[in-house]
């Protein structure tokens, strides 16, 4: 799944509803903020995960350790199975482009990068293998939740000025889509069963009748957001929005 939208509306806190044992890939550096953190345990890839012995909350490998060469150890950890992981969360792919270039110097040799490529490569082979390991048999990983920040789309149009005579080129909004540079752009979104728009809007509390503030989705198009979903399309809006509930919405018979 992947689900984005603009900063402050809830997608980390969301995407840590998923189900069981979970391990934040953080780029965000969000951690810090997520209920539950001061019983989170601190992993670094270069050593074994942390077995599940009820003493930590999730999982979280920080901004610290995230190299070229420490994605692939990651990779490698959830496909050998040995692990307490149902849920993956990569916070966020947006900010990972980033953190990435910051990095290049500590993750590997300049041969890494030639067979790697650009970083939107990068992206999409890792992207790509997260959303495999659910796929594999046997894998103790069910769920895999990537959240990325919105870019604007826009498009450009003449505006005449009557008192010039004159037109000039402006740039006009016409959708959103997630914020993903060079390749990563053009094919993560296509790698997913489900693309989520997520929005604040206003919803009915059950237990007073009053408004408050909830979150809000959109997994169909035609709305000026790029969205989809490969079984059921949706809108909805949601007290608490959580990835069981998305979950259920889509796939539910």
């Amino acid at each position: 799944m992947l689900l984005y939208g603009e900063p402050k509306v809830g997608k980390t806190t969301t995407a840590m509803t998923a189900p069981g044992k979970k391990l934040l890939i953080d780029f965000e550096n969000s951690c810090y903020n997520i209920d539950g953190f001061e019983d989170a345990y601190e992993w670094d890839p270069k050593l074994p995960p942390p077995e599940d012995d009820g003493t930590w909350s999730f999982c979280y490998v920080p901004m610290t350790y995230q190299t070229l060469g420490d994605l692939q150890l990651i990779i490698d950890w959830l496909k050998g199975n040995n692990h307490p992981f149902q849920s993956v969360i990569l916070d966020s792919v947006s900010e990972s482009q980033k953190a990435i270039k910051r990095n290049r110097s500590k993750g590997g040799s300049d041969m890494d990068w030639k067979v790697w490529g650009e970083i939107g490569t990068i992206l999409g082979n890792f992207a790509r293998d997260l959303r495999d390991i659910p796929t594999m048999r046997g894998s103790l990983v069910d769920y895999v939740i990537i959240t990325a920040m919105e870019d604007i789309v826009y498009k450009e149009e003449l505006e005449y000025n009557n008192s010039t005579g004159k037109s000039k080129k402006i740039k006009v909004p016409v959708g959103k889509k997630p914020l993903l540079s060079g390749s990563a752009g053009k094919e993560l979104p296509y790698l997913f069963d489900i693309i989520a728009y997520m929005y604040v809007s206003q919803v009915v509390n059950p237990e007073t009748g009053e408004q408050m503030e909830g979150r809000a989705f959109i997994t169909e198009k035609g709305h000026n957001v790029e969205a989809g979903s490969r079984r059921k399309k949706s809108t909805g809006v949601f007290a608490e929005l959580t990835i069981p509930s998305l979950i259920d919405l889509h796939y539910s018979k």
